[in-house]
């Protein structure tokens, strides 16, 4: 975490939006009930998984109106 930004929080005092905006932007943060957690790098197995899953789903869905996507932010 930013030491900065951790040294002018006071003590059990909960983040914002606001503040882990603040953070480096080469990280990336979630913040759930005021409390932030830096998001782990998916590791190579995870990344595997997830595009066997995704090759699945997919050819599954050709010609159907579904489609399958990788990120949940598109």
């Amino acid at each position: 975490m930013s030491g900065l930004l951790k040294a002018n929080k006071l003590e059990n005092t909960p983040y914002s939006y606001g503040d882990i905006k603040k953070f480096p932007e080469n990280e990336k943060w979630e913040l759930i009930n005021g409390v932030p957690y830096l998001q782990a790098q998916p590791t190579f197995e995870h990344q595997e998984i997830l595009g066997n899953m995704f090759a699945q789903i997919h050819n599954y869905l050709q010609g159907k109106p579904c489609r399958v996507v990788t990120e949940p932010a598109v």
